[in-house]
């Protein structure tokens, strides 16, 4: 019985979580972002994402102090790790230069970058 069930849920896909369309943006964004060359690799930030102007996505990338501390800006996560926010108001930022925080701006219908900027620059 655990084999025809293991067959059946592999034949149909509605045995699979769905995968939002905020989670397509973030693959994307991750997969095809070229951070600057000051910055650390994208799995060394903690990285949150938003809807911004229409058709856009803003995104913020923050470097925690050391690899297996978080970011406690109100919202506790850890390096490599990324989550979406209901607005882009919700974002964190630090008031800090050089790249411990990036900002993207990326637009959706176009599939480029806008910008990727370090907070100093």
């Amino acid at each position: 019985m655990k084999w025809i069930l293991l067959f059946f849920c592999g034949a149909l896909s509605s045995c699979t979580t769905p995968i939002s369309r905020e989670e397509r943006l973030m693959d994307a964004i991750d997969r095809e972002v070229r951070l600057p060359a000051t910055a650390r690799a994208i799995d060394e930030y903690a990285r949150y994402y938003s809807h911004g102007a229409e058709g856009q996505v803003v995104a913020v990338f923050l470097l925690p102090l050391t690899p297996r501390e978080t970011v406690t800006m109100d919202r506790e996560m850890a390096a490599g790790k990324r989550r979406w926010m209901a607005k882009e108001a919700d974002l964190p930022w630090i008031s800090d230069g050089l790249c411990d925080q990036i900002t993207v701006r990326y637009e959706i219908a176009s599939e480029r970058f806008l910008s990727v900027r370090c907070n100093g620059s």
